[in-house]
């Protein structure tokens, strides 16, 4: 069951002008960036830390990596104390915390949240 308040979409008129100039650079992946800026798509979302690690933890990010694959997502990157990083080592440790969520592309109308661990 998804908790609403658990998963929030990442919108940004940026993001929108940015797939745009992506899209006349490189024709070829306009389909990509319809399907990602689509509202019924796949969306980019930050998912609550608290499904990939348990808190007070240390978890890599391939683990959560692992974790948003179980669930039909794939994990792009971490917010963590306050600082997005995307695409990090899989081999980098986070102590999940309060505030911490996960980036991750998933397809929210057709999946499942992940299961707290």
């Amino acid at each position: 069951q998804k908790h609403v308040a658990d998963i929030t979409p990442v919108l940004s008129t940026k993001l929108e002008a940015g797939a745009l100039i992506q899209i006349l650079w490189h024709p070829d992946m306009r389909d990509v960036y319809e399907e990602l800026l689509d509202p019924d798509g796949a969306q980019v979302v930050m998912v609550d830390g608290s499904y990939f690690g348990p808190p007070g933890e240390a978890t890599s990010f391939g683990e959560m990596q692992d974790r948003a694959v179980q669930n039909g997502g794939v994990a792009m990157g971490i917010k963590h104390d306050g600082v997005v990083t995307l695409c990090p080592p899989r081999g980098s440790k986070y102590t999940l915390g309060a505030g911490d969520k996960v980036v991750v592309l998933f397809d929210v109308a057709h999946t499942k949240a992940p299961a707290k661990p």
